[in-house]
């Protein structure tokens, strides 16, 4: 918001694969509203038009510092939840009793995972998958 950027405008998720590009390319000096309109993702709804028109900003060094410390607590807050789901996988691992046939499950609702789902799989899903 800072830098003026209305990234939030075109892009509707900003830690998206699109929204995160954008991201990283600022942090490392890039500036050219053309370059970053490029890391547009495929599924992204925004043209490459609107995009670089949202890219037109202040790019002071105090903003990108801010930035890049932001940018920093994401990722190491992103690896302490994957650390966090890795103990959970083992914990539920460790309680789960092994059937030689797994119980029904009703069908997911969703083909894909929503958001905030854990990165692992917890068993029987896979089987359960495979089944249908």
């Amino acid at each position: 918001m800072e830098m003026n950027l209305q990234r939030h405008h075109v892009v509707s998720d900003m830690t998206g694969v699109t929204g995160m590009r954008i991201i990283r390319a600022l942090v490392a000096g890039e500036r050219d509203p053309d370059i970053l309109a490029s890391y547009r993702d495929a599924r992204c709804h925004a043209s490459l038009e609107t995009i670089r028109g949202a890219l037109c900003g202040n790019d002071r060094a105090e903003h990108v510092f801010a930035l890049a410390q932001s940018l920093e607590l994401y990722d190491a807050y992103h690896a302490k939840i994957a650390a966090c789901e890795g103990r959970l996988e083992a914990a539920v691992n460790a309680l789960t009793v092994r059937a030689k046939s797994p119980t029904s499950l009703p069908k997911p609702r969703f083909g894909q995972k929503p958001t905030g789902a854990t990165a692992f799989d917890f068993p029987g899903r896979a089987a359960r998958r495979a089944r249908d």
